[in-house]
């Protein structure tokens, strides 16, 4: 019908933008993980439900969370129940994945995958230090493909003039 309506995940897309964290891993987040601004991830909630330690031994981390994520996560704790464990309650992975198409398509975005949101943090922080990238996103920056963080093997290309308002 058109009508716009809040969408229950719009701080998860917003908390993966803003630290690089995969969908798999906002969906294991829980309210022991958070400590004011320092974060610990400590698992994942994979496809199959299936809670993990993550892909490889970087998976595990914690880092300090900047103000606009805070209070992103601070917006996300808001509406949800105070007994409720799970930060992010994404039942079914083919479910925020059918709801991040929705939302994209409704605000008119280009539907990407999740993962384009976590590119977009490293694309942001791709010039730390390189143990500082490994510890946001939970492996060295050099496992990432060029292309996801918007560098293109090639010639280089001259950028258009800016115009003239």
């Amino acid at each position: 019908c058109g009508k716009k309506v809040f969408d229950e995940y719009i701080y998860a897309y917003r908390f993966s933008v803003l630290t690089g964290l995969c969908p798999e891993e906002l969906r294991g987040i829980t309210r022991d993980s958070i400590d004011g601004y320092q974060i610990s991830i400590k698992q994942s909630l994979n496809s199959y439900n299936e809670i993990t330690q993550g892909k490889n031994e970087n998976a595990v981390r914690g880092f300090v969370m900047a103000e606009i994520a805070k209070q992103t996560l601070d917006m996300q704790l808001a509406q949800i129940p105070e007994d409720q464990q799970l930060v992010f309650d994404i039942p079914l992975m083919s479910t925020f994945l059918h709801r991040w198409k929705r939302y994209c398509i409704s605000n008119e975005i280009q539907p990407v995958s999740l993962y384009v949101l976590r590119h977009t943090f490293v694309s942001v922080v791709k010039n730390l230090p390189e143990g500082s990238v490994k510890a946001l996103v939970g492996h060295p920056i050099a496992w990432i493909p060029l292309a996801f963080m918007g560098i293109r093997k090639g010639p280089k290309r001259e950028m258009a003039p800016s115009p003239a308002w």
